[in-house]
């Protein structure tokens, strides 16, 4: 069981290794995804919000957006960048979506950004629909953040609350929990084996705890593998660490001694049946 432990537990911490030395990657993969047309005129659009020429950027919204209200929300977008000054405008994200209203195809990108201020720094997403070759920017929403969203959703127990370290102390009991019921499992003489297994390897009735922010949100119908997992959406997004009820490895504790007797018993013979000449 030792070795089995400091097994599992080398696997793990290779596997954070790699994570981390992927993760510089990440960002190079995420270009490849990245429609360049739309990106292109995202940028364009913010450039112009940049430099103050509102009307040019205007021109670039939907029709429906034209009015009043759509400038004076560009007013304020102008004013949150500062005039320009604005170091660096990074992709951190893309998801396309392609409808088919009254017959058509649209195709809507949504482009999420981060700008670094020179005094701060910025997220939000620029909404690109295309309808007819005819490109036309829907949505332009941005936030001011207090640091990069790398550093804000960075995986650290500082500042964290007691929900945290409840669900970090289940994150890895769970698993370890998992593992030695495999392991019984795996050694004990009962029926039916393989399906214990696959029953024991998996969790049900998945909680999930966003590591920055502290929401915790629920499945009822979901399975995950060993009853814990952690998941960064990209490199900016923020950890989600998720739970689930190791029922298969409860039942299977609570019920071992049962089936071993079960599989005991079907290897003893009966005894023999007392012939009409022996009575």
């Amino acid at each position: 069981m030792a070795y089995l432990y400091m097994r599992c537990r080398l696997t793990a911490i290779l596997a954070v290794l790699i994570f981390l030395v992927s993760g510089c990657d990440q960002k190079a993969m995420l270009q490849k995804f990245i429609p360049e047309s739309e990106d292109r005129l995202a940028r364009q659009f913010l450039e112009k919000i940049i430099d103050n020429r509102l009307d040019e950027a205007l021109s670039m919204v939907a029709p429906a957006l034209q009015g009043p209200e759509g400038r004076n929300g560009l007013e304020q977008l102008a004013h949150l960048l500062h005039g320009g000054n604005v170091e660096t405008i990074e992709n951190i994200g893309a998801f396309t979506r392609i409808s088919f209203p009254s017959g058509k195809t649209l195709r809507s990108v949504e482009l999420s950004y981060q700008l670094r201020l020179a005094s701060g720094w910025a997220a939000g997403v620029i909404v690109i629909n295309e309808q007819d070759g005819t490109r036309q920017i829907t949505t332009a929403r941005f936030n001011p953040l207090s640091d990069s969203l790398e550093h804000l959703n960075r995986f650290t127990l500082s500042g964290k609350g007691p929900i945290h370290f409840l669900f970090l102390a289940f994150a890895i009991l769970i698993p370890a929990f998992c593992i030695t019921s495999l392991v019984l499992c795996v050694r004990s003489p009962i029926n039916k084996k393989w399906l214990w297994i696959i029953f024991i390897l998996i969790g049900l009735f998945t909680l999930k705890l966003n590591w920055t922010t502290g929401q915790i949100d629920y499945q009822t119908i979901s399975f995950l593998f060993l009853g814990a997992a952690a998941f960064r959406p990209g490199f900016c997004g923020p950890w989600t660490v998720s739970l689930a009820l190791p029922i298969g490895a409860i039942i299977f504790l609570l019920k071992r001694k049962e089936l071993i007797a079960k599989k005991a018993a079907g290897r003893v013979s009966p005894p023999p049946t007392p012939s009409q000449d022996q009575s």
